[in-house]
């Protein structure tokens, strides 16, 4: 139990190391409904594979929902 509560630690530390992906997780935790990639893109600033790569190490925290929009994972919520 200890080891899988440290292997969650470090991978929440590593997605949140970075200040985009730390942004990122305070967009998602104050819309609700989610955000779109789109929505994302234009906020950040940032291209499209910039936000892919921050997107791909936050996997785990956040989701796309039904609509197709990044939310926070129920994970993502308590990491926040």
């Amino acid at each position: 139990m200890l080891y899988k509560n440290a292997e969650i630690e470090n991978v929440t530390f590593q997605a949140l190391a970075h200040p985009t992906r730390r942004t990122i997780i305070r967009i998602l935790q104050s819309r609700n409904q989610g955000v779109s990639y789109t929505e994302l893109i234009t906020e950040l600033g940032l291209s499209s594979g910039k936000l892919n790569y921050h997107l791909e190490h936050l996997k785990g925290l956040i989701e796309k929902n039904s609509n197709h929009y990044y939310v926070l994972t129920p994970f993502g919520k308590k990491g926040v």
